[in-house]
């Protein structure tokens, strides 16, 4: 039988004191939303909780185990979900992938004694990938990690990097996780070795990085193996279109297309 329509009532947050959560009064790190069983239940329904068309939990599927649960019970991390007000609700897809949504309940989730950012003594760079191209979309990639004075990593710190004109990095600024680290992907529309300024508060560091320069080519293919009726290998060989050398140890991108069935 599928659920009524505007059946489904709004979740409860056991959290919120008079429509607001305040997370300076909390000893928990996840929202906790509390979902009434309702009517028409079925093994194979999805409920997925949403704060915003941005912020949603995880999906949670009514199994043979938790069918008859008086209320279901669905967690979203705090470190996940901004200050702000939200209306919250959440849907139910059934097994036929018919969807249908909650009333809404109104909260607001402040911080009203913020405590400060954590010291931060040092920052640790690492480039992962390094000697990407120049083409200004392929990224070199650092990984950050902030360290207090006994060496552990430090999560919840703004991290913000400084380039050159000629970069990119994306983000900009950003926060690290719970194992204090933060990843950055930067692309150059330069070649050559360019260094990079990293910052929080007093803590400094600089990574260097390079990019490869962009060369014209011609890619041949030189060979066709079928392993299968499926498969085939190619082999490819990269020249450089001025000197016609072959190039080796080149980054190749490739694309493929789907095989068009034409009628007789």
């Amino acid at each position: 039988m599928p659920i009524k329509k505007n059946s489904l009532v709004a979740p409860f947050l056991p959290q919120s004191y008079d429509g607001t959560i305040d997370l300076s009064k909390l000893d928990q790190s996840i929202l906790v939303i509390k979902i009434n069983h309702y009517e028409a239940v079925h093994i194979g329904d999805v409920i997925i909780v949403y704060l915003n068309q941005y912020l949603s939990s995880i999906p949670y599927y009514i199994t043979n185990e938790n069918q008859h649960y008086p209320a279901y019970e669905i967690t979203i991390p705090f470190s996940t979900i901004p200050l702000g007000s939200y209306n919250v609700f959440y849907t139910v897809t059934d097994f036929a992938g018919n969807p249908s949504d909650s009333a809404t309940n109104s909260v607001t989730i402040i911080k009203s004694d913020p405590s400060p950012f954590p010291a931060i003594a040092s920052l640790k760079t690492e480039v992962l990938t390094n000697g990407m191209p120049a083409n200004d979309y392929t990224p070199n990639v650092i990984l950050i990690t902030a360290l207090d004075e006994k060496t552990q990593s430090v999560s919840g710190v703004p991290i913000h990097i400084i380039t050159k004109d000629n970069m990119s990095i994306a983000p900009s600024s950003c926060t690290t996780d719970q194992d204090g680290k933060v990843v950055f992907c930067s692309t150059s529309r330069a070649d050559g070795l360019f260094a990079i300024q990293v910052s929080s508060g007093a803590a400094s560091n600089t990574a260097e990085l390079y990019f490869s320069p962009t060369n014209e080519a011609i890619l041949e293919i030189t060979g066709k193996e079928q392993i299968s009726e499926e498969y085939e290998i190619i082999t490819i060989q990269v020249h450089d279109k001025q000197t016609l050398k072959q190039i080796k140890k080149a980054t190749v991108y490739y694309k493929t297309w789907p095989i068009i069935s034409m009628p007789y």
